[in-house]
């Protein structure tokens, strides 16, 4: 008769990362951010006149968070913060234009316009922006985060060994 130990694995990690916190914009990056929505609600009144944005209809699409108080989430779910970079990226304007399409933005950014003539009004406005900025890139600060947790809960089950006979 024999028998063998088997002990599950306690280890966990998490990462993630995030360019919408608290620090994430620069100097330059918030000019842009101004510009960019500034002219989005100029073409909608250019083009659109009857459409107007709504402070009542807006709605808080993402609660911004600093670099503290995400390390301090992470503690409440029993993660230690093992490792917390900052890293400046410059993002194309295109890819600025393509977070304009995305609808969760346009509800943030002009709240009460219809999504298709935000995303439209947002795509044109961030390539003028860019122009009269002379910006072909916008720098954001990404916030990485990796934590881990030591020692998994295990559900009780697994957390005694696992013993089996083999006859």
């Amino acid at each position: 008769m024999r028998s063998s130990s088997v002990t599950p694995s306690t280890s966990c990690q998490f990462a993630c990362n995030s360019a919408f916190y608290v620090g994430s914009q620069t100097p330059e990056s918030e000019r842009f951010a101004h510009l960019w929505i500034r002219r989005a609600l100029g073409w909608i009144r250019q083009h659109h006149p009857e459409v107007r944005a709504s402070r009542r209809d807006h709605v808080a699409t993402i609660t911004w968070y600093s670099a503290d108080e995400y390390a301090s989430l992470l503690e409440t779910h029993d993660l230690r913060l093992v490792d917390r970079e900052l890293q400046v990226v410059n993002l194309p304007v295109r890819a600025i234009q393509d977070i304009g399409r995305y609808w969760l933005f346009i509800e943030g950014a002009l709240p009460g316009i219809p999504i298709p003539i935000g995303a439209e009004a947002l795509e044109w406005a961030a390539a003028e922006a860019g122009t009269e900025l002379n910006m072909t890139t916008v720098p954001r600060v990404w916030l990485q985060l990796v934590a881990q947790r030591a020692e998994a809960a295990l559900e009780p089950a697994l957390a005694a060994h696992v013993e089996r006979t083999i006859l």
